[in-house]
């Protein structure tokens, strides 16, 4: 007259499969956040090695503020040795700016004439041989 109440035990099986399937959801994720990680320091080492590029440009120009020309020329020369993304990194002319820099508001006004700064960007874009191609962001 009354059913039982209580639950049948599942069997070993049935755990197994629902262990399997749990599993390889998990498995999915997790290979999904690593991409992600080895993508995300693989652009941190670019930035890195064009902030370098930047800097040691920066300093040759600096040593020949007096002289624009010869300025610019010595920050594409070193600028140049470097390499980002497995590339040679190439800084053009218009990347290399004289200016004034103003320590007390920490600006940096780019003039034709009298410059006590340099500023140098370097690129990983598609006019410098390409951007940085990442590993795992192409499939995701």
């Amino acid at each position: 007259m009354f059913r039982s109440t209580r639950r049948r035990p599942r069997t070993r099986l049935q755990r197994r499969a629902a262990t399997l399937v749990l599993s390889a959801v998990l498995m999915v994720v997790l290979l999904g956040m690593v991409a992600f990680g080895i993508d995300c320091g693989y652009l941190v080492l670019v930035k890195t090695q064009l902030q370098n590029s930047a800097d040691a440009a920066a300093l040759a120009a600096g040593f020949h503020l007096g002289d624009d020309a010869t300025a610019i020329a010595k920050a594409q020369e070193y600028g140049n040795l470097h390499s980002a993304a497995g590339r040679k990194i190439q800084i053009a002319s218009s990347d290399v700016e004289c200016g004034i820099w103003d320590a007390e508001k920490r600006i940096f006004t780019p003039t034709a004439d009298g410059c006590n700064a340099i500023r140098v960007t370097a690129r990983c874009s598609e006019q410098t041989g390409g951007e940085a191609q990442l590993f795992f962001g192409q499939f995701l």
